[in-house]
């Protein structure tokens, strides 16, 4: 034994949490990121995150690796830090859903235009890519037999195959 206290490791670990916190604040103001940082308890970030994604409080309170307890779920579901995370984590995820498919056969386009020297097969994959989003493209054809496939039913109809009667 070291002779390090209980107390003394948490008071380490809070003061380790605290600089990362202190880093993630720096590095937001740095970029000239508006959004907030991460939630300094990691419990209640991880119960914003599944608010966020859609879970109850509930179920949220319980993935965040707390014991089930609905009422403690929706007292902490209204903490003002806790409401402001999940909004910034919705808005995130509506924006990143507002790409549309328009924005993305654009940029399918310029994939070929700026590639189609230099590496065809990247074009011919950007290609092939927007004809599958346009619905223009032949559905891959799959044939499910039995081992030796349906070349030794030479004599017997599909149907006396498929039945199973003998010739």
């Amino acid at each position: 034994m070291t002779g390090v206290t209980n107390a003394e490791i948490a008071h380490a670990t809070a003061d380790k949490a605290r600089q990362m916190i202190d880093r993630n604040v720096a590095s937001s103001l740095l970029i000239g990121n508006k959004s907030m940082p991460i939630l300094p308890n990691p419990k209640h970030e991880a119960f914003a995150q599944a608010l966020a994604k859609g879970a109850s409080a509930a179920e949220a309170y319980e993935r965040a690796g707390y014991k089930p307890s609905r009422s403690a779920a929706s007292r902490l579901s209204t903490n003002v830090n806790i409401e402001a995370r999940v909004a910034e984590l919705v808005e995130r995820i509506s924006e990143k859903a507002e790409w549309t498919a328009a924005d993305r056969l654009k940029t399918l386009s310029e994939i070929v235009t700026y590639t189609a020297k230099t590496d065809p097969r990247v074009a011919v994959s950007a290609i092939a890519e927007a004809n599958k989003m346009q619905g223009s493209h032949a559905p891959a054809k799959t044939e499910v037999s039995e081992p030796g496939g349906w070349e030794q039913a030479e004599d017997k109809t599909w149907r006396q195959r498929l039945r199973g009667e003998k010739s």
